[in-house]
C-alpha cells in the first residue's frame, strides 16, 4: 500500500521520453494488478469472518448474558463498518490509479502523435533543404556572371581625348570641331548618370529633380517647379544664359548628391594617390565655373574635366557597392546552405 501511494503522488503532467514513459505505465499497471489482489483478499477474508461469525459454538453465545450479547455484537457490527470503510477506500484508490492509468494512455498517444508530426516536419525539411541546395547550384553561376558585369560600367564609359574630357564618345568642350549637339549629348549622358547613381545609393533629391531626356534632358527645381533645359544651341545671347542658368541647376543637384554622399560615407575615392583634390563649390568645380563664357571657353572644358572625373568615381563606388552586396547575398547562401538540420 505504501508503495501505491507513492505512486499516486508522481507528477505525470512531466515531460518523459516514450522509453521512460512505457515504464511508468508498466508500472501502474503493477501496482493496480497488486491493488486488485488486496482486494480480492480482502473480500475473502471478509466471507471467512462471516462463515466464522456463523458458525461460532451456539453453546458459547448462549452462555453470555444480554449485556455480554451487546458488547459482542457492537463489537462485530464495528469491525463490519472498519471493513466496508476500507473496502471503499480501496475502491476509491482503485479508480483513482485507473484515471491515472487512462491519462498515462492518452499522454502516451500525444508523445507519439508528436513524435508522428516532428518526422513529417523534418522529412518535409530537408526536401525544402534539397530544394534550396539545388537551386542555389543552379543558379551560382549566373549570380557569378552577372557580379562580373554591371549595367553602369557598361552604360557609361568616361574618357580623356585631347583637351577634352569624352562621355561615350561625346566631347565636353567649346572648340571648333565640336557641335552643339555633341555637347547637348554629353550633358545628357551626365544627367542620366547622375540619375543613376542617386537610385544605386537610394537617395532622394530634397531640392531638384532631374530629368534624363537624352540632348533634351532638363533639371526641375522643387520649390517653385522651374525647368532649366540643359542644351545649346549657341544661337543667342538668351540661350547662352538660359544654358548656364540650367548648368548652375545641376551643379547645386550634384552638390546635393554629392554631400549626402559624403556625409553617410557612401564613397571614397579613386584618386588617394594622387594631388589632385576635386572639390565642387557654390558655382564652379576646382575653381574653374559650371557656366559658359564666350571668352574663356577652355575654363569650361576644364570644368567638365573635373566633372567627369567625379562621376568615374561615382562608378567606381556603385561597382564597389554592387560587389560588396554580391559577396553578403553568396555568404547568406553559403550560411544557408550549411545549417543542419
Amino acid at each position: 500500500m505504501k508503495e501505491a501511494e507513492e505512486m499516486t503522488n508522481l507528477n505525470i503532467k512531466k515531460n518523459v521520453c516514450l522509453n521512460c514513459l512505457s515504464n511508468l505505465v508498466s508500472e501502474r499497471e503493477n501496482s493496480n494488478n497488486q491493488i486488485s489482489s488486496e482486494i480480492s483478499n480482502l473480500k475473502n477474508a471478509l466471507k471467512v469472518l462471516n462463515e466464522q461469525i456463523s458458525s461460532k459454538e451456539f453453546e458459547d453465545i448462549k452462555n453470555l448474558n444480554e449485556k455480554e450479547l451487546d458488547a459482542q455484537e457492537n463489537l462485530l457490527l464495528q469491525q463490519f463498518e472498519e471493513l466496508k470503510n476500507e473496502e471503499t477506500q480501496t475502491k476509491n484508490e482503485l479508480d483513482e490509479y485507473l484515471n491515472e492509468l487512462s491519462n498515462l494512455h492518452q499522454e502516451e498517444q500525444n508523445c507519439w502523435d508528436l513524435f508522428n508530426k516532428i518526422e513529417e516536419s523534418t522529412i518535409k525539411l530537408e526536401k525544402n533543404k534539397q530544394f534550396i541546395l539545388n537551386k542555389y547550384k543552379c543558379y551560382e553561376s549566373e549570380i557569378k556572371q552577372f557580379s562580373n558585369s554591371s549595367l553602369i560600367d557598361s552604360l557609361f564609359n568616361i574618357t580623356c581625348y585631347d583637351k577634352y574630357g569624352v562621355i561615350n564618345g561625346a566631347r565636353l568642350g567649346f572648340g571648333s570641331s565640336i557641335i552643339y549637339d555633341e555637347i547637348n549629348a554629353g550633358l545628357g549622358y551626365i544627367v542620366f548618370l547622375t540619375s543613376i547613381v542617386a537610385k544605386k545609393f537610394e537617395y532622394e533629391w530634397k531640392n531638384f529633380e532631374l530629368v534624363p531626356m537624352g540632348n533634351y534632358s532638363k533639371i526641375i527645381r522643387k520649390e517653385n517647379n522651374i525647368i532649366y533645359e540643359l542644351n545649346t544651341s549657341g544661337s543667342s545671347k538668351n540661350s547662352t544664359e538660359k544654358f548656364n542658368d540650367a548648368l548652375q541647376a545641376y551643379l547645386e543637384a550634384l552638390r546635393e548628391l554629392h554631400e549626402y554622399l559624403l556625409v553617410n560615407n557612401k564613397i571614397t575615392t579613386i584618386i588617394s594617390n594622387s594631388d589632385l583634390n576635386v572639390k565642387i563649390g557654390e558655382s564652379d568645380i576646382n575653381g574653374y565655373p559650371i557656366k559658359y563664357d564666350y571668352n574663356q571657353p577652355e575654363n569650361w572644358s576644364q570644368c567638365m574635366k573635373f566633372l567627369l572625373i567625379i562621376l568615374k568615381n561615382y562608378i567606381y563606388n556603385v561597382l564597389k557597392k554592387e560587389e560588396d552586396e554580391y559577396k553578403e547575398i553568396v555568404d547568406k547562401v553559403k550560411i544557408l546552405t550549411s545549417l543542419k538540420y
